[in-house]
């Protein structure tokens, strides 16, 4: 079986999401840089596991990619006060672990899901 490159996986992200405006590499973070949520993620992940046949059963998305927002008018005020009036960061808002694209060339590899937790 040929090891996954960074850059196969470059390429098959590009083709369902679309590019950043700096380099992608191993760090680069899915849920972060490319801004993927909620059932975004979910979907994405999906692809990504039939794509480089990689087991996710143990796969928790609302972990790394939270749930759904809400669209109520509140959420959206409190969303814009805390990014833009005091300046926090989508990670702290957010608060979920980074997933990232070195971590999904390692589970295609693998060909199973194993969180990154269990690296450090």
């Amino acid at each position: 079986m040929n090891e996954i490159t960074l850059a196969e996986l470059e390429k098959f992200i590009l083709s369902e999401l679309w590019p950043l405006k700096k380099n992608v590499t191993e760090v680069t973070s899915l849920n972060y840089d490319f801004i993927i949520s909620g059932l975004d993620g979910f979907e994405f992940m999906e692809k990504y596991a039939i794509k480089f046949d990689v087991d996710i059963h143990e796969f928790d998305w609302i972990e790394f990619f939270g749930e759904e927002a809400s669209a109520a008018p509140f959420s959206l005020a409190s969303y814009l006060f805390k990014r833009f009036i005091l300046r926090k960061s989508e990670q702290q808002m957010l608060g979920l672990p980074k997933l990232t694209l070195g971590h999904l060339v390692k589970c295609a590899n693998d060909g199973k899901w194993t969180h990154p937790s269990m690296y450090v």
